[in-house]
């Protein structure tokens, strides 16, 4: 997907949804704690970041946390709610893809980020997340699994890619596919599924998502 559709669709939903999934941090960003602290992580970036709900978690569990996202409506909706907080956060929109980030970081955050890009530019990312990472670093993701209710509605538009709405393509992936995308790059030091809650749209319902833990190697 070119980069102004994304950041559009982004912007358009922001927009008019605001706080699409409430204010309460996800699943995947309550387990990170665990594995953040054991590592002993104090510097956190969180790609594709939104309006900051895991970003803010994060910071008020005490890591100094730095967020991007590609949508600058999604960042304003940050900024405003962080403003209050005396946090070490920080928010910049941002294209991971298509621009460098300078810092160096012990752990980054990636959550459903990955499956909004093909098998290509997924790599890309995944070499990305490796280098902006310190010695030892460790990365925890999530992203949607083939196993999910959406797998296969709207437009194929590749393999295990489809487009159930307008301009946002979502790649699915197997737990196979993302042990080899994630592997060239890093130790995977958890794989399997999780079933993420959302409450958005009028209708509350869950998500099948990959979790993964892994080292920078």
């Amino acid at each position: 997907m070119a980069v102004n559709s994304l950041q559009e669709y982004w912007n358009n939903r922001y927009s008019i949804e605001g706080m699409i999934w409430g204010e309460h941090p996800c699943l995947a960003a309550k387990r990170s704690v665990n594995i953040f602290m054991k590592s002993n992580s104090k510097e956190l970036l969180v790609p594709g970041c939104g309006y900051g709900r895991n970003s803010l978690y994060l910071a008020l569990q005490g890591f100094r946390v730095f967020g991007v996202d590609i949508s600058d409506e999604a960042i304003m909706i940050a900024d405003k709610i962080a403003a209050p907080r005396r946090l070490s956060l920080q928010y910049k929109c941002q294209d991971v893809l298509k621009e460098k980030i300078d810092n160096k970081f012990d752990g980054i955050l990636s959550i459903n980020m990955l499956h909004l890009y093909d098998k290509s530019d997924a790599d890309i990312i995944s070499e990305i997340y490796c280098s902006l990472l310190n010695e030892n670093g460790v990365l925890v993701l999530t992203s949607m699994s083939v196993n999910d209710p959406d797998y296969g509605k709207g437009k194929k538009v590749a393999n295990n890619i489809y487009e159930s709405k307008k301009g946002r393509p979502i790649h699915y992936f197997t737990q196979t596919s993302m042990q080899e995308l994630i592997e060239r790059y890093f130790t995977v030091i958890t794989i399997g599924e999780i079933k993420e809650y959302e409450n958005h749209g009028g209708k509350e319902h869950y998500h099948n998502m990959l979790y993964v833990e892994a080292k920078k190697k």
